[in-house]
């Protein structure tokens, strides 16, 4: 989700229909069906949803993606280009154990504010739901859901136009679930914040603070929520404060969670 500063249109992508991303008979004629949907009053009413499609489909096609969806959270919004960034996952047609750990992530964007879309990056990179940050020099980088930790990894543009994934500025404590990042400035200073689950498993949600463009973190962290967790998407609320959402575990219900927003 991300809304547009001048019009107040918020632009959506949301996968609709039935979710196949994870089966075995997830083929190009049936694909996990991803659409792009639009409001103009705050989310009172929506256009008629518009599948997604990216000018340069072939770049995915020669991966042989048989289906993707996008990364869960806000995508991210550069002022400075009018350009809208987001990363996407894609799967072979394959077993679930057998995709799973080298799940490819591709980074896509749009400078008509979601109309089009284009693969920025040729080749994929073995990490799942990632998001985009702009660094305080400019440069853009990703952070990403891979197995064993979080990747905080520069994005590079080449001659030609298209991107590749670059220096691995940093790396983070991660269960492999879904987290947010964003860059602030506080008191003329610039900050990157990433709230994931800092932990070995889906729980204690906290907020790690970098000074220096992600290459390292301070070892004090804010923690918004201690117990069983998973998603999170952090936002800048203006004025010093921060707003997260959260799921967080419900004990009354198993295997559930509740959605909560922290005003920081």
């Amino acid at each position: 989700m991300v809304a547009d500063r001048e019009s107040g249109d918020v632009l959506v992508i949301m996968v609709c229909g039935e979710t196949v991303y994870w089966h075995e008979t997830t083929t190009r004629q049936n694909p996990n069906r991803v659409a792009v949907l639009r409001s103009s009053d705050n989310g009172k009413t929506w256009s008629t949803p518009k599948k997604l499609t990216f000018t340069n489909n072939d770049v995915v096609k020669d991966k042989i993606v048989n289906a993707s969806y996008l990364s869960s959270g806000h995508m991210f919004y550069d002022a400075d280009s009018n350009r809208i960034w987001v990363c996407f996952q894609g799967k072979k047609n394959v077993s679930f154990t057998d995709w799973f750990p080298k799940e490819q992530m591709w980074v896509a964007y749009s400078d008509d504010l979601g109309d089009t879309w284009t693969v920025a990056t040729k080749n994929g990179k073995e990490a799942s739901e990632s998001k985009v940050v702009k660094l305080s020099d400019g440069s853009i980088a990703v952070s990403c859901k891979t197995s064993g930790n979080r990747q905080i990894v520069r994005l590079n543009e080449n001659d030609d136009g298209s991107w590749s994934f670059g220096e691995t500025l940093s790396t983070l404590t991660d269960p492999k679930c879904n987290g947010s990042i964003i860059s602030v400035n506080y008191n003329g200073k610039p900050y990157i914040l990433q709230s994931n689950c800092f932990s070995t498993s889906r729980a204690n949600i906290a907020i790690s603070v970098s000074e220096d463009d992600a290459r390292t973190w301070l070892s004090e962290r804010y923690t918004v929520c201690a117990g069983g967790a998973a998603y999170s998407d952090i936002i800048d609320l203006g004025n010093g404060e921060i707003g997260i959402l959260t799921e967080e575990e419900n004990p009354s219900i198993s295997a559930y969670y509740d959605l909560r927003f922290h005003w920081i």
